[in-house]
């Protein structure tokens, strides 16, 4: 699949879905490892990492997300991503 307008809306409503419940609470804010960024990870990032990681995997994207959390990783078939110069860049 490719990105498109449609994706992106499916994947805010994915890390929405996962977020939400937790939204405002202590867990949400529980600190958790250094990120790539140099940040102190939130648990409510990282949850919102792993569901856009989630969707892109289950739609068979290929692509690089850079993430404020992970940094840089390659999604699907690192090659196509590159070959056809597809890149999310995600602040969780």
């Amino acid at each position: 699949m490719e990105l498109s307008i449609n994706l992106l809306k499916k994947i805010a409503i994915n890390v929405y879905d996962v977020v939400h419940p937790i939204l405002g609470s202590k867990e949400a804010a529980k600190k958790s490892q250094r990120g790539a960024g140099g940040d102190i990870s939130m648990q409510i990032d990282l949850l919102a990492e792993q569901s856009v990681i989630r969707t892109l995997e289950s739609e068979k994207v290929d692509i690089l997300m850079i993430s404020e959390e992970i940094g840089e990783i390659y999604i699907g078939n690192k090659n196509n991503a590159i070959k056809n110069q597809n890149v999310l860049i995600i602040d969780p």
